[in-house]
């Protein structure tokens, strides 16, 4: 079909589902062939509209797609999680459900978590060196993180879903010690990971560092969590700080978003040290 049309198709759908807008599926106009599957996509919008799911089941819909094979259907989730966690269209009661729903949900012996979909986005199929930086201050271990598969778009919204349930939470709900499972860590050594690569990914790492300034808010005076700037120090072996200031530098001449957000990390890991 036509990609404009489809385009206004799809921003009219979107509309609809936010706010309830009147919405035409004729808007499709000269493409026939597709008109039955526009009326059949607008009926059940409309059916879902009306419905009174929990924010469980919602994030039970998405979680079920993010299982599946294919990458855009997997990316299609990871947006509507977004879309969930946006205080714009959604009562605050609902986001702070969705983001306990991802952070600390489990699911039954075999099966992954939502928080588990989310972590394959942050890792890659290829190893590297963490160094980024030409004077090799960030000499980390090998890992298996952002170089593979979904280095690209979906790395990126599953730190926006991520930041937003972060955002969302609150310390007195995380369960004890879940930093401590392998998924966190292999969550937090993304973040690191994407920090540490701030020349090639300044977004990735502004995110990346958000996230871990979340972090911190939440584990800060939490008796039971492991405070995790100790973590990240300790997984790093100390060369988060030299990368934070190889980032910083950069940051400093070229992004002043991922300047502020670094500088917010670094001041909180200093003052920690």
């Amino acid at each position: 079909g036509c990609g404009v049309l489809m385009q206004r198709y799809r921003k009219a759908l979107t509309d609809f589902l936010q706010t309830g807008a009147d919405f035409d599926p004729r808007t499709i106009g000269g493409c026939p062939d597709v008109a039955p599957h526009v009326k059949a996509m607008y009926e059940k919008a409309i059916a879902n509209h009306n419905d009174t799911e929990t924010p469980a089941s919602l994030v039970g819909q998405c979680h079920g797609m993010m299982e599946g094979v294919f990458v855009d259907q997997k990316q299609l989730a990871m947006e509507n999680l977004y879309l969930l966690l946006n205080s714009t269209a959604v009562e605050p009661g609902t986001i702070h459900k969705v983001a306990n729903a991802i952070l600390w949900g489990r699911s039954p012996e075999g099966h992954t978590s939502v928080l588990d979909e989310l972590s394959f986005c942050l890792m890659g199929n290829q190893k590297k060196r963490m160094a980024a930086f030409s004077d090799d201050s960030c000499d980390f271990e090998e890992h298996e993180y952002a170089e593979g598969h979904y280095f690209g778009v979906m790395h990126n919204i599953a730190l926006r879903v991520l930041s937003a349930s972060l955002t969302a939470a609150r310390p007195n709900e995380m369960p004890p010690n879940i930093l401590r499972s392998s998924t966190w860590r292999t969550v937090l050594g993304a973040l690191c990971y994407n920090i540490s690569q701030a020349e090639t990914r300044p977004q990735e790492a502004a995110l990346s560092a958000h996230c871990l300034v979340l972090l911190d808010q939440l584990t800060h005076d939490n008796t039971n969590q492991q405070d995790v700037l100790d973590m990240v120090m300790e997984d790093s072996h100390h060369e988060i700080v030299p990368c934070l200031l190889a980032a910083q530098s950069f940051a400093r001449r070229h992004n002043e978003t991922l300047h502020r957000e670094l500088s917010d990390l670094l001041d909180r890991v200093q003052a920690h040290t």
